[in-house]
């Protein structure tokens, strides 16, 4: 049994993983951003927006990258189970 398909899982799961850090880094200088202007006093509903734009961000970041890895596992493990080398896209 050849391993190309856990060899390109694991590519997937990397991938997966340096979008995520990429599109979570915004969210973390929004949350620094939103304590930072809400130490100085700034009214609640910018507060109120900038924190549910970063909440926005981090789930949807989270929802995609589970979608993206339970996604590449699933084709993983076909392709284990029918004894293919690797899965078509």
């Amino acid at each position: 049994m050849s391993h190309k398909a856990l060899v390109k899982f694991a590519g997937h799961v990397l991938a997966a993983t340096i979008i995520f850090v990429i599109i979570a880094v915004p969210a973390a200088v929004l949350w620094s951003l939103t304590h930072f202007l809400e130490a100085r006093g700034v009214d609640p509903m910018i507060i109120w927006g900038l924190t549910f734009l970063e909440r926005l961000i981090f789930c949807a970041d989270v929802t995609l990258f589970g979608a993206w890895t339970v996604a590449s596992a699933v084709k993983a493990f076909k392709a284990i189970v029918n004894g293919e080398e690797e899965w078509k896209e």
